[in-house]
């Protein structure tokens, strides 16, 4: 599914994430830090007024999705709800397409199917646009491994494409999927970032877009969701984004307590 593009989302090139007066030095302008903040705020409300599971992913799209500019393409699934927040979809729209997905249960489409199909609507909305690019929200593969087909081809062809995988990693320290042969396999380079980490997200995705861009080709975000065993669990995503914003003095009190009250609204006035 693409999501269209919102005059509401658009955010600020790369090369204009610079500091503001008055904020300590930060990569990450003091507007996207407040911006990501509420869109995974808004996520969590939603979910819960919904009272539909956690894919693990929210906080990994929206960062990716507040890494990209106005004309860049998104292709996400209704599942993927982040995607579709950070890029300034109705939220009625948004959870009337979730609540569907989640009664309505497998589509008989694998992962890799699905994978396949997206990459290929990214390319054709890309088509006579050579400055933008296309970032796609995989799903599960669950042992299917035709994906890598998909990344074969983006490699070989240099698609300027971001590719989010969800990914697990227990305990113990094994992973869903090993992704870490891609770049020797496919030329294809995948990073891996923690998927409730929205700062590290969107670093990453911003360096990926900047390759995407000046034709180094597509990249892999291996968002990693971590069982809360592991000593490696950071935790509750909007904990770990408070603490880098007092750090960097884009956190207000005041601002806060608005925040919250506008999303409240937003989520309570949804007719499903």
């Amino acid at each position: 599914m693409a999501i269209p593009n919102s005059a509401s989302a658009a955010q600020p090139s790369a090369a204009q994430h610079t500091t503001e007066p008055g904020e300590g030095f930060s990569l990450v302008r003091r507007s996207i830090q407040r911006e990501m903040y509420s869109l995974v705020h808004r996520a969590q409300l939603l979910r819960q007024r919904l009272g539909l599971s956690d894919t693990g992913n929210d906080v990994a799209e929206i960062a990716a999705c507040s890494a990209l500019r106005a004309h860049d393409v998104v292709i996400a699934s209704p599942q993927a709800l982040g995607a579709h927040i950070a890029r300034g979809v109705p939220l009625t729209e948004i959870a009337t397409n979730a609540i569907h997905m989640e009664t309505s249960g497998n589509s008989g489409t694998s992962g890799a199917q699905s994978l396949a199909v997206a990459t290929g609507q990214a390319v054709t909305q890309l088509v006579g646009h050579s400055s933008s690019v296309a970032l796609v929200c995989c799903e599960s593969f669950e042992g299917d491994h035709e994906w890598r087909s998909v990344l074969r081809f983006a490699g070989q062809h240099k698609l300027p494409v971001l590719f989010i995988f969800r990914n697990h990693q227990s305990a113990t320290g094994a992973r869903m999927f090993d992704l870490r042969s891609t770049y020797a396999e496919f030329g294809v380079p995948a990073i891996t970032v923690d998927a409730v980490d929205a700062v590290a997200v969107y670093r990453v995705a911003t360096e990926a877009c900047h390759n995407a861009r000046i034709g180094r080709g597509a990249t892999i975000i291996d968002a990693i969701s971590i069982d809360s065993a592991s000593r490696f669990a950071s935790g509750n995503p909007l904990v770990l984004l408070e603490s880098y914003m007092r750090r960097h003095s884009a956190w207000s009190d005041t601002w806060l307590l608005d925040m919250q009250a506008s999303e409240r609204r937003a989520i309570e006035s949804i007719k499903i």
